[in-house]
């Protein structure tokens, strides 16, 4: 995803297949869960429901997903 393609995205807002969360807390677990249970869908982590991109550091765990597969991807946008 490209930041033009992002930022179409958050643009676009939240919906059935995207989510934003301004923070990592053990409950985006669920989300992940209901997505995968589901058709799919994009987390955006690091965006607040008001659309504004914020960012969110990776550490401890969170790196784990970084590069991860095609069912848990993470991308970096030059914000």
């Amino acid at each position: 995803m490209n930041q033009t393609e992002l930022n179409l995205l958050i643009a676009e807002g939240e919906g059935l297949a995207v989510e934003f969360k301004e923070r990592y807390s053990p409950k985006i677990d669920e989300d992940i869960v209901a997505f995968s249970n589901s058709r799919g869908g994009t987390l955006l982590l690091g965006v607040r429901d008001d659309k504004a991109i914020i960012g969110e550091k990776l550490t401890g765990g969170l790196k784990a997903y970084e590069g991860g597969d095609e069912r848990c991807r993470t991308e970096r946008a030059g914000i």
